[in-house]
């Protein structure tokens, strides 16, 4: 946590990191965010296919959930770790 802070605060280091290619971090940054933007495609194809907002919150508290439930909450809550990270990057 402490080495994540570092690179955080040193503004050239994540200038290099983020836009550059340069720093030996780069590469696996740009897969990352590579996935999450294809995880992001994904979701946004089932969501048209499953039809999210058919879900229920009331089912998730109860574990109310079957096949097609669980898919639906998966889509919900990766949708919003995912928005939380493209956030984070665009913040720093």
């Amino acid at each position: 946590m402490k080495k994540l802070v570092s690179i955080i605060k040193d503004k050239e280091r994540l200038h290099r990191i983020l836009f550059e290619g340069t720093d030996p971090l780069s590469k696996p940054v740009d897969i990352a965010i590579m996935i999450a933007i294809g995880l992001c495609v994904l979701m946004a194809s089932l969501e048209s296919v499953v039809k999210v907002s058919d879900f229920s919150f009331q089912a998730l508290i109860h574990l109310e959930l079957n096949g097609v439930g669980i898919l639906k909450a998966s889509i919900i809550v990766l949708e919003y770790v995912l928005s939380i990270l493209f956030a984070i990057e665009y913040v720093l």
